[in-house]
C-alpha cells in the first residue's frame, strides 16, 4: 500500500459570498473582501477531497442600481444586464471561480426568485416574528419617489460621518432614513406616516449564536450598538421603485429589503447548489452534514447580523448559517476605495491590462488582508512585494529545485519527513477553518516550506527536490493556484490537485521552467490600470 498523509476528512460546503450591487465593476477592495477568501476556503477543501460548491449572484433592487439608471438614462434591468457580466469578468480574472453565480433577472431565475423570496417571506410571517412598524417615511413629490436608499443622504446618528441610504460606511450602523433625514436639504419633501414590516428578534438567542459563531467582536459590537439604538427589529420592506412586491394588507404594499432579503437570496442558491449537483438534501436543511459560510464587509454587518442571521434561525426546517467571514474596508494608497471617485483598480484591468500574474495579486491581497482591521494596498510596496518576495526569493528557490531534480522522482521520502510536510499543511488548515480563519497567517507555511529548501545541503536538495516541488504545490495551491497547477502538471499524472494524490502518479516532463515562475512587476505595467487619482512620475 502507497503511503498516505493523515489528515481528517474534509467538510462539505456552501459558500455564499455577498451580493454585490450590478451597478459597477469589481475593484480590488470589493475582491480582497468577501470573494476572495471564499475561493481560497473553496481551494483547501477540494485540496483536501471536499466538496466546496460557490453560489451567489447580484444584488440587482439594491437602490443604487436605481441610481446608476439615472445617471446612464437606461433602466434599472439594462443596468443589472450591464455590469452583471463585467463583475464575472473582474471575479474570473483572479482566478476567483463560482458555481454558479446568478443575475436572478434572467428568464432562467426570474420566475423561480421572486416566487422564492415571497415563499420564504411567508414562512417568516407565518411564524409569528414579522410585526408592522410605525414610521416617518419621506417623500419627493418633484421627483415622485420616497427619499431612502440612494435618494437620501445626511448624517450618521452614531458617528457623524456623512453618510447615505441605509448604512454608514464609516462605522456599520444601520438606521431608518428618517434618521439621517434632514428638512434644511431637502425643502420640498413632505413627511408621511406610514409602516413597514420588521423582523422582531430574539435577542438572546441571536447573541447567544453570534457567540457561539465567534464573531470577531468589532462585528459583534456593531450588532449590540444597533440594538440599543433602534430597539429588537430589522427592516423588511421599505417603498422602494424596484423590488420584489409585497402586500399585507389594504393598501399596503412594498417592496421586501433587499438587504434582509440577502437571507432569501442565500437559501435561494442553496436551491440551485441541490438541483444542480443533485444533493440528497438542501445545504440549509437542519438535517444537512453541510457547512455553510457568508462572508461580507462591514457596511453589511447589521443585514447579516440581524436580518441574515436572526431570520434563518426562525425558517422552519432550515438552519442559519453556520459561520460567517468578515472584513473591514480596504484602502488604496491611503484612500479608501471608491466606485464613484474612481478611486480603484479593477480586478480585469490589473490583469489584462497590466498583464500582472493573478497569483501575484492575489498572494499580496491575502498577505494584506482587511480581515481584522482595515488594511491598505499600497502600490509601490505591492511592487517590492512581488519582485523581492516572489520574483527573486521564490523564483530562486524554485529554479534551484527544478536544477537538481533526478531522472525519476524516485521512493517517497520517509516518515520525518513526511510528518514535517504534514505538519504545515495542518497548521494552514486551520487558519483557513472557521471561526479561526486568516489569510495572513495561513501564507506562512507557503514561506517555511520555502525556508526549508534552502535549509538542506546539496545532497538533501537532490535527494528530496521532486517531493519539495510537489509540496510546494500543495501548499500555495489556495492562494496560488496557476503556478500550482502548471507545477502539479510537470510532476503528476493525476489530474486532480489533492492530498490523496501526492504519492501517486508520479513523473517528472522536463521543460523550460518559465510558465512555473513568478514574473517581475514593474511601475510602468501598474500605471496601465492604476486611476489618475494616484498616478505619480515613477
Amino acid at each position: 500500500m502507497s503511503k498516505q498523509f493523515n489528515f481528517p476528512k474534509e467538510k462539505n460546503y456552501l459558500l455564499v459570498p455577498e451580493m454585490p450591487t450590478p451597478n459597477g465593476r469589481m475593484h480590488l477592495g470589493h475582491l480582497a473582501g468577501p470573494y476572495l477568501k471564499m475561493d481560497i476556503l473553496r481551494r483547501k477543501a477540494e485540496r483536501g477531497g471536499g466538496k466546496a460548491f460557490v453560489v451567489s449572484g447580484s444584488d440587482v433592487f439594491e437602490s443604487y442600481v436605481e441610481l446608476k439608471a439615472s445617471q446612464l438614462g437606461i433602466g434599472t434591468e439594462d443596468v443589472c444586464n450591464k455590469f452583471h457580466p463585467q463583475i464575472i469578468k473582474d471575479l474570473e480574472a483572479l482566478k476567483i471561480h463560482f458555481d454558479f453565480f446568478l443575475n436572478p433577472l434572467d428568464e432562467q431565475w426570474r420566475a423561480r426568485f421572486f416566487k422564492r423570496e415571497k415563499e420564504l417571506m411567508q414562512q417568516l410571517t407565518d411564524a409569528g416574528v414579522v410585526e408592522e412598524r410605525e414610521e416617518d417615511l419621506i417623500y419627493d413629490p418633484v421627483n415622485e419617489r420616497f427619499l431612502n436608499g440612494c435618494w437620501i443622504k445626511g448624517t450618521c446618528p452614531n458617528c457623524g460621518s456623512g453618510t447615505g441610504s441605509y448604512l454608514c460606511e464609516t462605522c456599520g450602523t444601520h438606521y431608518r432614513p428618517s434618521d439621517i433625514f434632514d428638512a434644511a436639504t431637502y425643502p420640498d419633501a413632505r413627511v408621511i406616516k406610514g409602516t413597514a414590516l420588521y423582523l422582531k428578534l430574539d435577542t438572546k438567542k441571536l447573541f447567544d449564536k453570534v457567540e457561539k459563531m465567534e464573531i470577531n467582536s468589532v462585528f459583534a459590537d456593531i450588532l449590540k450598538r444597533y440594538v440599543e439604538l433602534q430597539g429588537p427589529y430589522i427592516r423588511l420592506t421599505t417603498p422602494q421603485a424596484t423590488g420584489v412586491e409585497w402586500e399585507w394588507g389594504a393598501d399596503k404594499k412594498q417592496v421586501l429589503f433587499t438587504y434582509s432579503a440577502l437571507l432569501f437570496f442565500s437559501v435561494f442558491c442553496g436551491d440551485i447548489c441541490k438541483e444542480q449537483f443533485d444533493l440528497p438534501i438542501h445545504p440549509f436543511d437542519a438535517a444537512s452534514d453541510f457547512t455553510t459560510i457568508a462572508s461580507f464587509g462591514i457596511d453589511n454587518a447589521i443585514p447579516y447580523l440581524a436580518g441574515v442571521l436572526a431570520g434563518g434561525m426562525e425558517l422552519p426546517g432550515l438552519k442559519a448559517f453556520d459561520y460567517y467571514l468578515s472584513n473591514h474596508f480596504y484602502y488604496l494608497n491611503g484612500e479608501k476605495f471608491s466606485t464613484s471617485r474612481i478611486h480603484v483598480i479593477w480586478g480585469s484591468d490589473i490583469v489584462h491590462l497590466a498583464q500582472v500574474q493573478p497569483d501575484v495579486v492575489r498572494y499580496y491581497l491575502a498577505r494584506q488582508n482587511p480581515e481584522l482591521e482595515k488594511k491598505n494596498f499600497d502600490v509601490s510596496e505591492f511592487i517590492t512585494v512581488v519582485n523581492e518576495e516572489l520574483f527573486v526569493r521564490y523564483n530562486n528557490v524554485l529554479k534551484e529545485a527544478f536544477a537538481v531534480l533526478p531522472q525519476l522522482p524516485g521512493e517517497a521520502p520517509d516518515d520525518k519527513w513526511c510528518a514535517a510536510l504534514q505538519s504545515l499543511i495542518a497548521e494552514q488548515n486551520s487558519f483557513l477553518n472557521p471561526p479561526g480563519f486568516n489569510l495572513a497567517d495561513a501564507l506562512h507555511p507557503v514561506d517555511e516550506w520555502m525556508d526549508r529548501f534552502d535549509g538542506w545541503d546539496a545532497a538533501e536538495r537532490k535527494l528530496y527536490a521532486y517531493w519539495w516541488l510537489k509540496g510546494f504545490a500543495l501548499l500555495a495551491y489556495p492562494f496560488m493556484p496557476d503556478i500550482s497547477t502548471a507545477l502539479w502538471n510537470r510532476l503528476s499524472d493525476e489530474t486532480e490537485l489533492t492530498i490523496d494524490h501526492f504519492f501517486s502518479g508520479n513523473k517528472i516532463v522536463r521543460q523550460p521552467v518559465e510558465d512555473i515562475l513568478f514574473k517581475e512587476v514593474s511601475y510602468t505595467q501598474m500605471e496601465k490600470c492604476l486611476p489618475e487619482s494616484i498616478k505619480v512620475n515613477p
